[in-house]
């Protein structure tokens, strides 16, 4: 199992962390960009919506990278993106792509059914505890990408160089997207602060 999800934001750091926490192979997609949306676009219905090209484009990118099953949340609200995990599934395979579709949201409000797709994602090998540990280390980063987004925010229009402001972020994201502990992790906020 190769897992690849739709690139939204940093969220990409959170969930390569959390799988690589609990050695479960993962292709992130490159970078949202004009490719994506064109590759999405060939596949997507001509009314979709913007993010669900950008999505397909992502998952079209992944599969050239080996990657063959697709992790995305759901739930209802007040768009189409509950419903992204079966309609994605339904296109990709029109055009030829296999993709397994697990979408963590709670089936019919059942905790269990959460649970068990967790398991199923992590396998029998990874205890919960194990599963747990792996969450916690993927919320520090999240958290730690919250924060230095926010340091981000504040110092843009503050900091003379424009530029300056962009390179300190770009390396704070691949300083985060590799750090392997929670030190690594605070280390990096302070760093950027």
């Amino acid at each position: 199992m190769k897992i690849t999800f739709p690139h939204l934001g940093n969220a990409w750091i959170v969930i390569q962390a959390l799988f690589e926490a609990l050695d479960i192979e993962v292709v992130v997609p490159p970078l949202n960009s004009q490719r994506a949306l064109e590759l999405g676009s060939k596949i997507a219905p001509e009314s979709a919506c913007l993010p669900l090209k950008i999505n397909l484009g992502n998952y079209l990118e992944a599969a050239a990278l080996g990657a063959d099953t697709i992790l995305l949340t759901g739930g209802s609200g007040p768009c189409r993106f509950g419903l992204y995990g079966e309609v994605e599934r339904q296109i990709l395979l029109e055009a030829g792509y296999p993709y397994e579709v697990v979408v963590l949201e709670l089936p019919d409000g059942s905790w269990r059914g959460l649970a068990q797709r967790i398991r199923y994602i992590a396998g029998e090998r990874n205890s919960w505890t194990r599963i747990l540990r792996a969450m916690r280390f993927a919320f520090a980063k999240s958290v730690a990408i919250d924060e230095v987004e926010d340091l981000m925010h504040w110092a843009r229009p503050r900091l003379g160089n424009p530029g300056e402001t962009e390179k300190i972020y770009l390396e704070a994201q691949r300083r985060l997207a590799a750090a392997m502990s929670v030190a690594a992790v605070r280390e990096t906020v302070a760093w950027t602060r």
